[in-house]
C-alpha cells in the first residue's frame, strides 16, 4: 500500500519520540501489525520497485529491509493499494 501520514499532533510533540518514527511523509509500505490498545500500527517498506534506491533490478537492502515505522492510527490520512508487475 502506498500510505499517506501527517505530522504528530501538539500533543505528540512532547512525547519522546522514537528516531524511527518519520515525521510526515508517503511510502509503499506492507503493514505488520496494528496494536489496538496503544492505538499503533508498524509498518515496513514494501520490497517494490518504487523503494529501490536505483533503476536497476537490486532490491532493497538491509538497513531497508529492517527499518519499521510506528504510526499512531490517526496520523494515516490515506492509504492507497500499489499494484506493481515486477518482471
Amino acid at each position: 500500500m502506498r500510505v499517506d501520514w501527517s505530522e504528530a499532533s501538539p500533543s505528540e510533540e512532547g512525547e519522546e519520540r522514537d528516531e524511527e518514527e518519520p515525521r510526515a511523509g508517503s511510502e509503499v509500505v506492507v503493514l505488520e501489525s496494528i496494536d489496538a490498545a496503544t492505538g499503533t500500527t508498524t509498518w515496513r517498506l514494501a520490497d517494490v520497485r518504487a523503494n529501490h534506491a536505483t533503476k536497476g533490478k537490486r532490491g532493497l537492502s538491509k538497513a531497508q529491509r529492517d527499518r519499521r515505522f510506528v504510526l499512531g492510527v490517526g496520523r494515516v490520512t490515506q492509504a492507497r493499494l500499489h499494484v506493481d508487475f515486477g518482471t
